[in-house]
């Protein structure tokens, strides 16, 4: 894709973590290292060499929110190696300050290539509204999207049609549940994802997106604007499973809803 317009790209905290966490602890060899973190960095990189165009941009509260769950995730990143038995209990603990710091230092380093961007909040919680009536009306879209409608649909006719046959709805079920599963993979990722509890997603994810619909309106008063969101949670971006199916119903729907780009960093990497 060229851009012909100005490009904005704002960054959230799943992308501004995963391209913080990445250490090696010396004295006992394991490297902690976030499994985003190689198609994170690069547009950090990116973001620097065009420093002068201000293309990266951040919030405060991003930057809040980035603070609040970068110190439960890195000590997720040290449970991990202790439970596949690469580090002892004692010397987690030990390098966890350590690790931490480097983190919050890496973290710290990565936002000064950002343009910290001052929001209304008064304007951005009027957009919430719009946002929550967003989801809600998404969260009826995927559910329609369930494969199970369809193999329901497929069974009952299959056993229609071949009622002097000895079979069952179920076993014709199973045989149209096979044909699609790696769409049950999808869909069953994305519904995990999205409805987690029944909630969808949580206030803070509607507030990102409600910033960056304020956004979006400030700079296109300024002239046509390419405005992007880098993030790799499934609450903006598209679903990626095992077998590499790909949902992107999310943001297509905020793409037509709200004209925001909604990519994992790599993929705008590619787009710049």
């Amino acid at each position: 894709m060229v851009f012909l317009s100005e490009k904005k790209i704002l960054v959230e905290q799943s992308v501004l973590v995963a391209a913080s966490v990445n250490c090696f602890i010396e004295d006992i060899g394991v490297p902690i290292k976030d499994d985003f973190y190689d198609m994170s960095k690069p547009l950090f990189d990116y973001i620097k060499e065009n420093i002068a165009n201000e293309v990266g941009i951040i919030t405060d509260f991003i930057i809040e929110e980035t603070e609040k769950i970068l110190s439960r995730i890195t000590m997720k990143k040290l449970m991990k190696k202790s439970e596949e038995g690469l580090i002892e209990k004692k010397k987690l603990y030990e390098s966890f300050s350590y690790i931490l710091s480097e983190c919050v230092r890496e973290m710290k380093t990565n936002v000064k290539c950002l343009l910290t961007v001052p929001v209304d909040d008064k304007e951005v919680e009027k957009i919430m509204i719009d946002v929550f009536r967003f989801y809600q009306k998404t969260r009826n879209v995927i559910r329609k999207m369930d494969p199970a409608l369809e193999v329901d649909i497929k069974a009952k006719r299959a056993y229609s049609a071949a009622s002097k046959v000895c079979s069952t709805p179920e076993a014709w079920r199973n045989i149209f549940h096979d044909e699609r599963n790696d769409d049950f993979k999808a869909f069953s990722k994305l519904d995990n994802k999205f409805f987690v509890n029944g909630r969808g997603p949580d206030i803070s994810d509607k507030r990102i997106l409600s910033e960056c619909v304020h956004l979006r309106q400030r700079y296109e008063k300024k002239g046509a604007i390419d405005f992007m969101l880098a993030s790799t949670d499934q609450h903006f971006v598209k679903v990626r499973n095992i077998s590499s199916e790909i949902c992107s119903i999310v943001p297509d729907e905020i793409e037509k809803k709200f004209n925001i780009i909604c990519k994992w960093p790599d993929e705008i990497l590619k787009m710049s």
